[in-house]
């Protein structure tokens, strides 16, 4: 089984490959991760017998990129993880989102994705106010979540890279 942490101290990981929002990747050996989940949704899956991960940031902020290509998004990870890997080793994570209880949020969405699936969600951090730093780590099946408590203005610049539905 996967683990799943919820840290207050800022990690000490550097060489990981960002995902950048609206987009995912999926690897077997690449530490990935954001730097930049808020509002957005950090969606893992995990296959414990193929030590796969797919990473995807979903930021639908005020219905901006819109429910239809959301649920789109994590769909195609979803399919894309089914094609290499057998559905009963997969688990899920869910982090992020600064209100989950919205009606028709991301992550209620990437629930009854799962649900319908029978992937099981081994661990969320959903809500409060603070920005999160995610990282899934393919080799042990981590996910490190780390709550950055510092107010919104001192939040560190965002490296982007695009890496658009890449698989490794």
């Amino acid at each position: 089984m996967g683990k799943f942490s919820v840290n207050e101290q800022f990690p000490d990981i550097s060489d990981f490959t960002s995902v950048d929002y609206n987009q995912y990747r999926i690897s077997k050996t690449e530490k990935l991760g954001s730097k930049a989940i808020d509002h957005g949704l950090a969606f893992t899956l995990y296959s414990r017998d193929t030590h796969y991960m797919g990473f995807a940031h979903i930021l639908d902020y005020k219905g901006k990129l819109g429910v239809e290509n959301s649920e789109q998004l994590m769909r195609r990870m979803v399919d894309e993880m089914l094609a290499i890997n057998h559905q009963a080793s997969l688990e899920a994570t869910l982090s992020g989102e600064r209100e989950p209880h919205k009606n028709n949020s991301a992550s209620q969405r990437a629930e009854e994705i799962l649900r319908a699936l029978g992937i099981p969600v081994i661990g969320k951090d959903l809500g409060l106010n603070f920005p999160r730093v995610v990282f899934a780590l393919p080799e042990t099946g981590e996910v490190q979540v780390y709550r950055l408590k510092i107010p919104k203005t001192e939040f560190p610049p965002i490296v982007r890279f695009h890496h658009p539905f890449i698989l490794s």
